[in-house]
């Protein structure tokens, strides 16, 4: 079985610039929003990075109507 690949929030800085930003994870997983995180402890989150991958794919629109719609569905 393929071992699986984490990142912590500055990894995931790194392996996506421009995307994600530090301060941009913590506000999303304050709002339950962005990609799944885990909590490995009080202070220590980690991204599994095949979850991070297939949430940027279902973000994948091709118009500014779809893009609206789906950030609408991700309000309610």
């Amino acid at each position: 079985m393929p071992q699986k690949r984490f990142a912590d929030p500055q990894g995931l800085t790194e392996r996506y610039p421009g995307i994600f930003s530090k301060p941009t994870l913590q506000r999303w997983r304050s709002e339950g929003i962005g990609p799944p995180f885990s909590l490995l402890g009080p202070r220590r989150v980690v991204y599994d990075l095949d979850q991070v991958e297939e949430w940027l794919s279902k973000r994948t629109v091709q118009s500014t109507a779809a893009a609206r719609a789906l950030n609408a569905s991700e309000q309610t």
